[in-house]
């Protein structure tokens, strides 16, 4: 079954595409986003717009936001192929060939990601030239970035990539060809040739150079710096990159261009312990982001925030920190990007000592992302910090107990997450004195070390993960604890021949390495590790912060002074003060119990005449309610009569619609059978309205929309015209008396009958409009047009005799309205009449 779906669907877009031409097309390779708009409004535009491009572009809107929304939960997918198909659908018919090419594209970006590759195949085979290249395109990246970059992934996406390639040189498309070189190049990368990569992306580069296409090759340069592996070897030519764009970028003036690469210069520097050059980098991305309003500007603060913390300053890192919260929250900023934040400011509460505040804001990272589609972005880490502030508080056992149900509901799926659970854990043990449990953990911990490492610079969190050095710092202290120099030494050895220590690891460890030689008589060496220790902590200790400190004691103890001087100056004036109230409370004593007595006196007798008029009007309202209780019911009894009267004429209708039925099987004249069928279309449409009466609660008026579109309904299944002819209604919410709906009811009747019976000849396509609408001035317009064959251009309308237009004149006339029919490419019939509430209701 699901074969011939998809030969189905293989068929369907292939004729599609021959239809509407989709051979080139500018689209990318990216799905749209539209930040700020939300589904139900663009659902509000669908509902009212016509069938038109407008209404493509929201479907289109709709499918492109439900595909971003894949992470959230894979229904959206789904909906996103819901709406792409509709979109491709109606494009067709509109001829609206880049709505139809973007259409496409969003039906193989889902399928590919559902998975439905037959579905996804057969859309790519259904077409050709530039929107073919486009499809390989994103079949090709869909394996490359499969997870876990398994050989068969990559094998298969080198295959879809190279045809994109060689079809692009085929049909000559230059940007096409560019795309493909570029997304091989990305392939080489993943692949570990990066040589190769390079190559491709300095072709593409070489080719805009000489077109003179300057904010290509910015574009290109600044995309070679992203997708290039980062690494030791490989980071400086990164910054490289990113330099050659920004040059590029700042002859064309481009100034947001400019911030963005300062930013992803200052992020690679940060990677790479180079906090000066991270500093200067954020400070002019920051500059830039200020002056033209960006909001880039508050992720750019917290990024900046996050390096002065690596870096040990943590009094600037607060700072930055909290202005990037605050302007997160100014700008509605992301859920990750707040969590982010959230993350930074717990960890800058951990290293100045506040394990409280710093758990506060680690529970707020996780609130955030655990039900989101970010739950990756720290993974384990603010599980562990969280560990570890509860650990502080001597909470080792409620820490021990979360990660373990956290762990359960989400386990750990990467190196990294595993090796901090393992960390997480082990620590909890130690708290809690079970030290051989502790150890097993602690040397799990190590065991995952080699996989976390091949990890490197693959994860936003490997900058705050435990791999490398931290962890055999880590086993060697817990050692150092147990008093196991022996087994501490090597460990410790082994942090120290690793990467290049950040200044606040390397104080710990020659602290560490001070206790291990002191332990093994080495005592010179361990005096240099000590004294290296104690330098380092000086340095990072921040001189500002103690001239802060004794500022702010100098100007506490000045507002000290300022106080105990203002204190006695108070002192004094209160015991003058004192002095004098005691006479006057004396005095206003007694004069207050004199006017006691005397307002307890009025008081009372206010009281009894009160008491006497409630009296007399809890009599008037029970002879009120019990006056109400039989309006009420002689009211609803009035409701049920005219329900009641509705109905029956209801009824009476139907037996009328009946017998006109009955009577037209006996005749033959075919004359005479057509004026009984449209008698009976006439007192159908009555019947109608007093069926809507009696089961509305409303028995005031009736509602247009739901009656119109159901009388429309009704005449379009008596003449059977199936899809051929299309009705576009568009009703107001309007509420009438049956004075005005009846005749409205057998003008429509009349006006869609002679539609559907001779403007549209030999089954011939078309679409009638039935609009009802408020005009200015309290006035409304009934207006019914189609698009068929109309009249002759000298026809007169005044010396048209048929009963269907006298009737039609007539009941505007009731109407007090004035009736219009006019030949415009097919007939139009409007009357537009005063709304003018009835006084009375009327039955029939």
């Amino acid at each position: 079954m699901k074969v011939k779906n998809s030969l189905v669907v293989f068929c369907i877009l292939f004729l599609s595409a021959l239809d509407c031409g989709a051979q080139t097309t500018t689209g990318t390779l990216v799905v749209p986003r539209y930040p700020g708009i939300s589904t139900d409004s663009i659902r509000k535009e669908l509902r009212s717009s016509r069938h038109d491009t407008l209404r493509v572009k929201s479907l289109l809107k709709l499918s492109s936001i439900y595909f971003r929304r894949r992470s959230i939960d894979l229904k959206n997918l789904d909906t996103a192929l819901v709406y792409a198909k509709d979109a491709a659908k109606l494009s067709r018919i509109l001829k609206f060939k880049s709505g139809y090419d973007q259409a496409v594209f969003l039906l193989c970006k889902t399928y590919i990601d559902i998975p439905d590759v037959i579905n996804a195949d057969n859309i790519l085979k259904s077409t050709f030239g530039e929107q073919k290249v486009r499809l390989l395109l994103v079949i090709g990246e869909h394996y490359m970035y499969q997870p876990g970059e398994k050989p068969e992934n990559l094998n298969k996406a080198f295959l879809y990539l190279k045809s994109a390639e060689t079809t692009g040189q085929k049909i000559k498309s230059v940007h096409w060809i560019n795309e493909a070189i570029i997304a091989l190049g990305k392939y080489y990368f993943i692949s570990g040739n990066f040589n190769m990569g390079k190559q491709n992306f300095l072709k593409v580069i070489s080719y805009y150079q000489k077109t003179g296409d300057t904010y290509k090759q910015a574009e290109w340069w600044s995309d070679l710096g992203r997708y290039l592996p980062e690494n030791d070897s490989t980071f400086l030519y990164k910054l490289s990159c990113k330099s050659n764009a920004v040059n590029l970028f700042q002859n064309l003036k481009k100034e947001k261009e400019m911030a963005h690469e300062w930013f992803d210069m200052a992020d690679i520097n940060k990677n790479h312990n180079r906090f000066k050059e991270a500093e200067q980098q954020y400070l002019k991305a920051i500059a830039i982001y200020k002056k033209i309003g960006h909001q880039s500007l508050a992720n750019a603060s917290t990024s900046l925030a996050e390096s002065y913390q690596f870096e040990g300053n943590v009094e600037k890192a607060l700072i930055y920190a909290l202005q990037g919260l605050y302007l997160y929250k100014q700008v509605k900023g992301s859920s990750s990007l707040i969590s982010y934040s959230y993350m930074i400011l717990g960890d800058i509460y951990r290293e100045l000592g506040e394990p409280e505040k710093s758990v506060i804001y680690y529970r707020k990272t996780l609130d955030i992302t655990i039900n989101s589609a970010f739950t990756d972005y720290f993974g384990y880490i603010p599980i562990k910090r969280l560990s570890e502030g509860l650990i502080q508080q001597d909470r080792a056992k409620e820490a021990l107990d979360f990660i373990r149900n956290f762990s359960l509901r989400r386990p750990a799926i990467n190196a990294i997450d595993r090796q901090i659970l393992a960390n997480s854990i082990a620590d909890c043990y130690n708290a809690l004195k079970n030290y051989k449990t502790a150890e097993k953990y602690y040397l799990q911990m190590i065991r995952l070390d080699e996989p976390a490492e091949l990890s490197k610079g693959k994860q936003i969190i490997f900058k705050r993960s435990i791999t490398g050095s931290e962890a055999y710092y880590v086993v060697s202290k817990f050692y150092v604890e147990q008093k196991q120099y022996e087994k501490a030494a090597p460990y410790l050895s082994k942090a120290l021949t690793m990467s290049r220590l950040s200044p606040v690891l390397e104080k710990d460890i020659k602290l560490i390495e001070s206790q291990i030689d002191s332990a093994a008589g080495n005592y010179l060496h361990a005096m240099m590790s000590y004294k290296r220790h104690t330098q380092l902590k000086d340095s990072i200790a921040n001189v500002s912060k103690t001239k802060q400190l004794s500022t702010l004691k100098i100007q506490f103890e000045t507002s000290q002074k300022e106080n105990d001087i203002k204190l006695l100056r108070k002192e004094a004036l209160l015991q003058k003060r004192q002095l004098e109230l005691s006479t006057q409370t004396r005095n206003f004593t007694l004069g207050g119990i004199l006017m006691l007595f005397l307002l307890l006196g009025v008081s009372y007798n206010r009281f009894r005449l009160k008491q006497r008029k409630n009296l007399l009007l809890e009599e008037q309202q029970k002879i009120i309610n019990i006056k109400n209780v039989s309006l009420l019911n002689l009211i609803d009894e009035k409701e049920w009569l005219l329900k009641e009267v509705h109905h029956r004429v209801k009824n009476n209708l139907q037996i009328i619609v009946s017998l006109l039925n009955t009577q037209s099987v006996y005749l033959k004249d075919e004359t005479a059978v057509n004026a009984i069928l449209e008698s009976r279309h006439r007192v159908q449409a009555m019947s109608m309205l007093h069926q809507r009466i009696y089961q509305s609660d409303n028995m005031s008026g009736i509602s247009m929309s739901p009656y119109i579109h159901e009388l429309v309904g009704y005449l379009v299944d008596s003449f059977n015209t199936g899809l051929s002819v299309i009705f576009n209604i568009s009703i107001d919410d309007i509420d009438l008396d049956l004075n005005k709906a009846v005749p409205i009811g057998l003008i429509l009747n009349e006006a869609v009958t002679n539609a559907l019976k001779y403007a549209f000849p030999n089954k011939m396509e078309g679409i009638v409009h039935v609009i009802l609408a408020r005009q200015p001035d309290n006035y409304l317009l009934l207006q019914i047009q189609d698009n068929g064959i109309g009249l002759p251009e000298e026809f007169n309308f005044e010396e048209i005799k048929s009963f269907g237009i006298k009737l039609i004149k007539g009941l505007s006339e009731d109407l007090g309205g004035e009736m219009v029919i006019a030949n415009d490419k097919g007939i139009r019939i409007e009357i537009r009449f005063e709304n003018i509430v009835s006084t009375h209701q009327t039955m029939f």
